[in-house]
């Protein structure tokens, strides 16, 4: 094993190099199909060992260098069978990640390996999708540390110019998470905590002419650039998630998400659906401030169209920000209802309480006071009557009367008398004992 370590060293260091000479000679000897049957043999033991993690680290950085930029030998890696060895390590316990083993440098590699072998064949992504890979990067998404998020999210949006993934992504359920519009909206939240960009209630926009600022861009200020040296605005896209967000979400469909998702995550939806707007009025708004500190006036028609332009942006704003109180509104109304339903549940229940003890009461004193009961006698028959025909009896029709006479009950009966069972705690003992039990007589 200590030689395999470091001839595994030599070939990383030969593949990185950057010569894809020595790459292609490397494939055509058949070193994919080498290197994958050495992770699914020699490597394929889970122990916690640091040096054999390094062994598998290493040898999938060999398969993403030799599999990078040629669509002929990410399909020989797919062929070979690199999605099976690559997978599983997908499925590693994000507990180890902090063990100081190298776990957190093997599940890099194998995301950068799905980036560089995997990512641009179609065969190679169907391949994925059947054994669960999309799955298993949303899961990664949902609890990865901060510093591979921008990774694994990267490898999610390449692989979603795929159709067939996006079904896969809409289908997707966490355990937090219950659908990737919650954990698109969860990580903006956090993305813009971390920027500490300004947001007021529910995470609304606080002002209209630049949403998207954070409190380190508005520091800097807008100082003259450059040509060939991006802004802020342009290096912000890179600098943190939100573009990869926005873009996912554009793929996905921005008005496709279920209807059980929580307000404050509509509210967040409402302002990834506008960050190309917001982000192009931002860089316009540099432009315009790099012009003034320069001392340079546009002319009158770019001067009027930078202004419209920010006009536009900030219009779009306040759009936002109505839809984001209308949302607001909505569920304060929906919160009432529910409140309103709950109070008249608990008065409903009160009141069947309340008819149930007069219910009883009444009950008591039919059966202890003998008046009372005459008295209610005779207002139930008298109710009887007033409720039938007045219509007068043939001749030669006989009339059946319903009522019987003499009964000293106010409850309707019948011929029938109904007699309650023997008591359930009775029959029990009788079913385990299966003997029937014995009756004291006492004289």
């Amino acid at each position: 094993m200590a030689q395999l370590r470091y001839v595994l060293r030599l070939i990383l260091n030969m593949c990185t190099s950057g010569n894809d000479i020595i790459r292609q000679d490397f494939t055509d000897q058949g070193a994919t199909s080498l290197f994958i049957g050495l992770l699914t043999s020699q490597l394929r033991h889970d122990k916690d060992d640091a040096i054999l993690i390094e062994m598998k680290t290493d040898t999938v950085i060999i398969l993403s260098s030799l599999c990078e930029h040629d669509l002929h030998r990410k399909e020989l890696f797919c062929s070979t069978g690199g999605i099976q060895a690559i997978v599983p390590f997908l499925r590693m316990d994000t507990r180890k990640l902090s063990c100081g083993l190298g776990h957190h440098r093997l599940l890099l590699a194998a995301v950068d390996c799905i980036w560089c072998a995997i990512v641009g064949s179609s065969l190679a992504e169907e391949i994925l999708l059947e054994n669960e890979g999309i799955f298993l990067l949303l899961d990664l998404l949902e609890c990865c540390p901060d510093n591979m998020k921008n990774q694994v999210l990267g490898v999610i949006t390449d692989m979603s110019e795929n159709p067939k993934t996006i079904q896969h992504i809409l289908q997707w359920q966490g355990k937090k998470c219950t659908s990737p519009w919650s954990l698109i909206a969860k990580l903006w939240k956090e993305e813009e905590e971390d920027m500490q960009v300004p947001r007021e209630y529910m995470n609304t926009l606080a002002e209209t002419q630049l949403p998207l600022m954070g409190a380190q861009q508005t520091s800097e200020g807008t100082t003259p650039q450059l040509a060939s040296q991006p802004s802020p605005a342009v290096n912000d896209v890179s600098d943190n998630l939100r573009a990869k967000l926005y873009v996912m979400c554009n793929r996905l469909g921005f008005h496709a998400y279920p209807g059980d998702l929580s307000n404050e995550d509509k509210i967040t939806l409402c302002i990834v659906e506008k960050y190309l707007d917001f982000k192009e009025g931002e860089v316009w708004y540099e432009v315009a401030g790099e012009l003034a500190q320069e001392g340079m006036r546009p002319i009158t028609p770019d001067q009027e169209c930078i202004q419209e332009i920010l006009q536009t942006t900030e219009r779009k704003a306040e759009e936002v920000l109505k839809k984001q109180h209308e949302l607001i509104d909505q569920q304060q109304e929906m919160d009432l209802l529910e409140e309103q339903e709950y109070y008249t549940q608990i008065q409903e229940y009160h009141q069947s309480e309340e008819q149930a003890r007069i219910k009883f009461e009444q009950l008591l004193i039919r059966t202890s006071n003998y008046q009372a009961l005459k008295t209610a006698k005779e207002e139930q028959e008298t109710a009887i009557e007033s409720t039938r025909t007045s219509s007068m009896v043939r001749i030669g029709e006989r009339f059946h009367s319903t009522t019987i006479p003499s009964l000293n009950t106010t409850a309707f009966s019948g011929r029938h008398l109904t007699v309650e069972t023997t008591p359930m705690k009775l029959t029990d003992k009788y079913k385990q004992s299966k003997q029937p039990p014995e009756l004291e007589v006492t004289n």
